[in-house]
């Protein structure tokens, strides 16, 4: 699996990490070799700081390997901003 912007927090112990640490997760590709397949990609709350969102999602996306998932989450912003 492959945290995308998951700071210090992974989803599970056994995740590949990717912060701004490690590079720019608009360029994400430029970070892994071209066979680079992961089961599962989950991103939480880093969608919405990319600047061209469908860009970075069919980048992410050719990440997942064939049967794979991709799990993003992104804040609502009615709930966010209500602290909710």
């Amino acid at each position: 699996m492959l945290d995308i912007g998951c700071g210090e927090d992974l989803v599970v112990p056994h995740t590949q990490p990717f912060d701004l640490a490690y590079g720019d997760a608009e360029r994400i590709l430029e970070f892994f070799p071209a066979e680079s397949t992961f089961d599962c990609v989950h991103s939480s709350h880093c969608l919405e700081h990319m600047r061209n969102v469908p860009d970075a999602l069919t980048d992410w996306w050719s990440l997942v390997r064939p049967g794979g998932y991709m799990i993003i989450v992104v804040p609502d912003a009615d709930l966010y901003e209500q602290g909710i």
